[in-house]
């Protein structure tokens, strides 16, 4: 059994290992990862873990071109993780993304 260098300090030694750590908490699969690591790269996000805890990240990444064939995935990550209900709704245009109730 190995033990590795982050729990042998008792902290994340890196901002990408954290991100990896809660997308594996989240059990998140292979393709979502994948999803969220491109749009915190593209959104130019220094610390990965943000994602998790900034409901504005998610949101921007509506925007984003290459994001087009996601917006599911996006809106239902949001909603699971954000408290999001069929009252509330993610709402995105050209100038602005807001949250509405």
């Amino acid at each position: 059994m190995s033990v590795s260098l982050k729990h042998l300090l008792g902290f994340r030694t890196n901002h990408f290992a954290l991100f990896y750590e809660l997308c594996n908490n989240h059990k998140l699969d292979k393709k979502t990862k994948k999803l969220l690591f491109q749009i915190v790269n593209e959104l130019g996000i220094a610390s990965p873990g943000m994602i998790f805890i900034d409901p504005s990240i998610l949101a921007n990444a509506l925007s984003l071109p290459s994001m087009a064939d996601s917006v599911s995935t996006i809106r239902d990550l949001f909603y699971t993780w954000f408290g999001g209900t069929k009252g509330t709704m993610l709402e995105s245009s050209e100038d602005n993304l807001f949250l509405t109730k």
